[in-house]
This record gives structure tokens, C-alpha cells and sequence, in this order.
């Protein structure tokens, strides 16, 4: 087992329709996880000994608070760490903030994920989310803040930081750069795209997580672009199951193991696929090999 992290994205369903979201989620979606299933998953994840946290994300899961609510019930039973993602849309005062997560605490909620970015705070209010984080500071929640940037948006995203001001106290902060998968492939121009030349630099940013989506496929990190990066279905397999399946996987253990410079070495050596000059992250570099089915094949042969 590599993974201590499963995270369900409960639904594609968002109240927003952000330009980067490499997922495509939209207010149009409407795609769940049926109760039943997200149950068994929790149950037989309770018998793995190397999973530690079991994550609720989206889409955005707080369009139904009382699966979230239910969800963490379930994984606190199981004996894992409950987390949660949100944008704060539901944060339109503190009394409401606190409220929510205190019910949540309650019932064994141990982190805090949002985001704080010029593309979620065009429609979500900044005071929003320091009410979440002053009610997830008043009750001992850590919080987790991931900001996503282009070049363009790095003055204004951090603006917006500096503007939580003693609510971000306790947070940790993470900054990413946006790249170009999914909708933002379509919606932001290629030059704004931070990007890196030295592809030895450019490192996975998997972190024992896999991830569920809402129709049930499971992807190996966080990325969800293509379908080479999918090891299975928790609608016609047990969980446990499709997790050992990773460490099969030859490409993906070479790039965990030995690290991107490596696995490019080697495509650049055989002439297996040609490579960009730049790329934003490891992420993209990652995508670009698995969505290539020949380069796939050769790669399992020589590795």
C-alpha cells in the first residue's frame, strides 16, 4: 500500500464555474455519489490499516450538508481522520460558520480545506471565508488554504491574503500554479500559464492521496484528465483491492521512486514521445505521458 489519503469527490455539482477548474464542475452538473456506495467504500477502508484520512471534496459537497455531516459520521466510526473541502459560499456570517462546523467537529472532524484566490473570490466573498477561518480558529480546526495563480493573478491573490489578515493565523498556506487542463485550457490564454524550462526540477506533487470521483472511478492522485490514470471503479471492485493496484503501475512508480529527470532521460533517450520545453508542474508533465497510449506501452517495456 502507497496511499494514506482517499478522497471522495462527492459530486461534479458546484455553485460556481471557476475559468482554471481542471475538473469542469458548473452549477449545470448534477452527478452524486449514491449513499450506499460512499458507505461500503468507508467500511471496507476502516479495515485498512494504511489509510489514515478519508477527505470529502467536490464539486462543492456543501451543496449537501447533510451527506458532509453524515460522511464524517461514517469516517469517524471507521477510525480514519475526517476532512473536508469548501469555498465558504455558505459562510454568510459567523454565527453560521461556527454553527456548521461545530456540528461537524462534534462528530470528528480533524481539517479544514478552502480556497482563497482571484477566481473563487469573484463570487465568494472574502469576508466569507474569514468567518470560516475565525470559526475553525475558535474551535481548534486546523485549515488548509490552497490559492491558484497564473502570472496575471499573483498581485490580486496576494492582496487577498494579506486581506485575511489574524483569521489566516493558524492556516497553512499553499500556492499552486494553474495549468492548462480542463476548463482553463479554454479560458486562459497559454502566456499566462507559469511555466518551468528545466523539466529535472519539476517533481510529483502526489501525497499519498488518491482520489474517487462522483461517477466512481478512482484516479491515482488528484488529477482527473484522462482515462489512463484510472486503476478502477468502486462500483464493480472493493477499494482495497484497487489500491494495490497502484504499485503495479511501472510508470507511475518510476516517477515516485526515481523521480521525473529519470522517466524523461529515458523518453528522450528512445525517442518514445516528443516532450514540451516548458511545463507548469509535474502535474502537467505527468498528464502529457499518460494521455500518450504508445509512449505508455513502450515505457512499460523498457521499465
Amino acid at each position: 500500500m502507497i496511499y494514506n489519503i482517499v478522497t471522495f469527490l462527492l459530486t461534479n455539482k458546484c455553485n460556481l464555474q471557476c475559468p482554471h477548474c481542471c475538473i469542469e464542475c458548473s452549477p449545470q452538473n448534477n452527478v452524486v455519489l449514491d449513499d450506499k456506495l460512499v458507505n461500503q467504500v468507508i467500511s471496507d477502508l476502516a479495515l485498512n490499516a494504511k489509510v489514515d484520512t478519508i477527505g470529502i471534496s467536490g464539486g462543492e459537497a456543501f451543496l449537501y450538508p447533510d451527506k458532509v455531516l453524515q460522511m464524517v459520521q461514517a469516517i469517524n466510526r471507521a477510525g480514519k481522520m475526517p476532512s473536508v473541502y469548501t469555498n465558504g459560499f455558505w459562510c454568510g456570517d459567523y454565527s453560521e460558520a461556527y454553527g456548521m462546523l461545530y456540528d461537524l467537529k462534534d462528530n470528528g472532524l480533524r481539517l479544514l480545506l478552502t480556497s482563497v484566490d482571484e477566481y473563487h473570490q469573484k463570487n465568494i466573498p472574502i469576508d466569507n471565508i474569514k468567518y470560516l477561518l475565525n470559526a475553525a480558529n475558535e474551535l481548534g480546526i486546523p485549515v488548509k488554504i490552497h490559492v491558484s495563480t497564473t502570472y496575471s493573478g499573483m498581485a490580486e491573490n496576494d492582496r487577498l491574503i494579506s486581506s485575511l489578515g489574524l483569521s489566516k493565523i493558524s492556516a497553512s498556506i499553499t500556492t499552486s500554479a494553474v495549468y492548462s487542463v480542463g476548463r482553463a485550457a479554454d479560458c486562459i490564454v497559454k502566456k499566462d500559464f507559469i511555466s518551468i524550462k528545466n523539466l529535472s526540477q519539476l517533481k510529483c506533487s502526489y501525497d499519498g492521496m488518491c482520489s474517487i470521483d462522483w461517477n466512481g472511478d478512482v484516479h491515482w492522485c488528484c488529477t482527473f484528465c484522462n482515462k489512463n490514470m484510472v486503476l478502477g471503479n468502486i462500483q464493480n471492485e472493493n477499494i482495497n483491492v484497487i489500491l494495490n493496484k497502484f504499485r503495479k503501475n511501472k510508470v507511475f512508480m518510476c516517477i515516485l521512486t526515481k523521480g521525473f529527470a529519470y522517466l524523461v532521460e529515458i523518453i528522450e533517450r528512445n525517442k518514445i514521445m516528443s516532450l514540451n520545453k516548458y511545463y507548469v508542474n509535474g502535474c502537467e508533465l505527468c498528464n502529457n505521458i499518460f494521455e500518450n497510449e504508445d509512449a505508455l506501452e513502450q515505457l512499460n517495456r523498457i521499465l
